[in-house]
């Protein structure tokens, strides 16, 4: 696997053990929260709703981060119609 992505594997271990920064940490839990608001709001909150509920309880996040965050596990809202 090394050869093929031409990285020495003294270099791959390095990575694999490299501890998660405070950013991926962040993102872990901003990610429960994201899915927990979404998941209340019957999926219907997209990121700009969503963006608004972090900002509460004092987490800083962008419309990027946000969408970003919902990207990965597929989270995409649904347009409810009136009647």
């Amino acid at each position: 696997m090394c050869q093929v992505l031409k990285v020495s594997r003294s270099a791959f271990y390095d990575w694999t053990s490299r501890p998660m920064t405070q950013h991926q940490i962040e993102d872990n839990n901003l990610r429960g929260k994201i899915l927990k608001i979404f998941l209340k709001s019957n999926k219907t909150y997209g990121q700009r709703r969503i963006k608004k509920q972090p900002r509460i309880d004092k987490i800083k996040c962008s419309n990027l981060r946000v969408r970003r965050l919902m990207a990965e596990p597929h989270l995409v809202p649904i347009q409810t119609k009136k009647f």
